[in-house]
């Protein structure tokens, strides 16, 4: 599931736009990453290791694996300057938001409504010093 979950990041972050729309395309991207069918079967994944000790000892490398994948994907698609100040945070922090989104939408599906969070998800790292996008 890692190799598949990383491939599908890539594949759609090679076809993002360039020029202004590329920020809320590569933030509505990694929602995306985190809303979809393979995070809602990953987290069932999660579930199960959270009581089966050999589950986990596989799982907790992959999953830190894919987080630093995910964060480097991610800075480098934002163009991130990662040597300023707050700016590692920033895109960690981004990811965060996402991940809770999606697991805030394993329960309830707020996809169909724009006045919800995910507008706000990204709202911020267009602001951000450092990043060049």
């Amino acid at each position: 599931m890692f190799d598949v979950r990383i491939a599908a990041v890539r594949r759609r972050g090679a076809n993002l736009p360039s020029g202004a729309s590329r920020t809320e395309a590569v933030v509505d991207m990694l929602v995306s990453f985190y809303t979809g069918p393979l995070f809602r079967a990953a987290v069932q994944v999660w579930v199960q290791a959270a009581s089966d000790e050999a589950l986990r000892a596989q799982l907790v490398p992959l999953e830190a694996r894919l987080a630093r994948e995910t964060h480097a994907i991610a800075v480098d698609l934002l163009g991130a300057d990662e040597s300023r100040p707050g700016v590692r945070e920033t895109v960690q922090g981004l990811l965060d938001m996402a991940r809770g989104l999606g697991l805030a939408d394993l329960l309830t599906d707020d996809s169909e409504t724009p006045a919800t969070r995910r507008p706000a998800v990204g709202a911020d790292p267009r602001r951000e010093p450092g990043m060049n996008v």
